[in-house]
Parts: structure tokens; C-alpha cells; sequence
């Protein structure tokens, strides 16, 4: 039987990291998940974060979350933890002291309004309930340990023109 995961938007507060992340050894506290995502590939993290920092949180980048079962009302990401940790990082659920995030990052974070940390506090997550962890798990698998050749292929410099020439009409 196929079942199809419930899209919500999720606040950030309501999100638990997965503390048992397949990138990082596990973790007991979030914080040192958080510590252990950045050491493993710093410059990843930190492409992500201004990504996020520029554009905001795109709304086709849903979280894969299942409910926490000591708490129906909060969510674990199996999907998604780097975006996850950055969130709470820029949205001040941790503070960015407890990292070691370049300065220019940081004037960045610190440049932020209300209204920006509101709007991207709030994230859209799809939500498999316990009795879906093989269809959730399933969908990690693909997204991350198909292999690259049958992965999402990157654009090469053509392709990146055509398409900017596509979206602007520009000749």
C-alpha cells in the first residue's frame, strides 16, 4: 500500500533534528548535531546558509519529518537537517556564538528584520506518519544513496544561459 505524506508548514521551533543524522556520528543535544554537521563540511554548510541568507527559504524544499513519539506535537527531520540547523541558527533559536560562523555571515544574520525571520521561521515539510518509515526511508535512499549518475544532474554553462536567456527573454 502506497501512502502519501500530509505538506504542512512547519515552524522551525516545532522542528527536532535527527540526532541519529546519517552525515554525522549521533549526537545526544542538538547544538553538537549542529557542531558536527559544520566540522564535517564547513564550506558546504556556510554555501547553504548565505543561499539561505539571499533568498530566503524556497518554498520547493520541503523537509521530511516524521512525528516524535514523546511528543505529537514536534517533529523529527529525517530530511533536511543541514537547512534545519541553519534555520534555528538565523532565526536566533541558537546563538550564532555557539559557532564558528565567518563574520561576514554573521553581519549578514545580524542585518535581518522581523519580518524576513518570521517569514522564512515557518518552513513546508512533508509528514510520514511511524507506520510510513519504509516509503520515508525509501525516499532518503533515492534522494541520497542512488548514486550520482541516476542523481539530479547539474546544469553545465549552456544550460545555466539558455535558461536565464528563457526566464529574462533577453536574445
Amino acid at each position: 500500500v502506497f501512502c502519501m505524506p500530509t505538506f504542512k508548514h512547519i515552524n522551525i521551533k516545532d522542528l527536532l533534528l535527527d540526532l541519529n543524522n546519517p552525515r554525522t556520528v549521533s549526537q545526544k543535544v542538538e547544538i553538537e548535531s549542529i557542531k558536527a554537521m559544520i566540522s564535517i563540511s564547513p564550506d558546504r554548510f556556510f554555501a547553504v546558509m548565505n543561499s539561505i541568507l539571499s533568498e530566503g527559504y524556497l518554498p520547493t524544499e520541503n523537509l521530511l519529518v516524521v512525528h516524535d513519539p514523546k511528543n505529537k506535537k514536534k517533529y523529527i527531520v529525517r530530511e533536511g537537517n543541514r537547512r534545519t540547523a541553519i534555520l534555528k541558527i538565523i532565526c536566533g533559536l541558537y546563538k550564532v556564538d555557539n559557532f564558528e560562523v565567518p563574520s561576514d555571515v554573521v553581519s549578514k544574520i545580524n542585518s535581518l528584520n522581523k519580518i524576513w525571520v518570521k517569514a522564512n521561521g515557518v518552513v513546508p515539510c512533508a509528514i510520514y506518519e511511524n507506520k510510513e518509515i519504509g516509503i520515508l526511508n525509501r525516499t532518503i535512499s533515492l534522494t541520497h544513496a542512488k548514486g550520482e549518475k541516476s542523481g539530479r544532474e547539474n546544469w553545465n554553462s549552456i544550460a545555466k544561459s539558455r535558461y536565464n536567456r528563457a526566464i529574462t527573454g533577453a536574445q
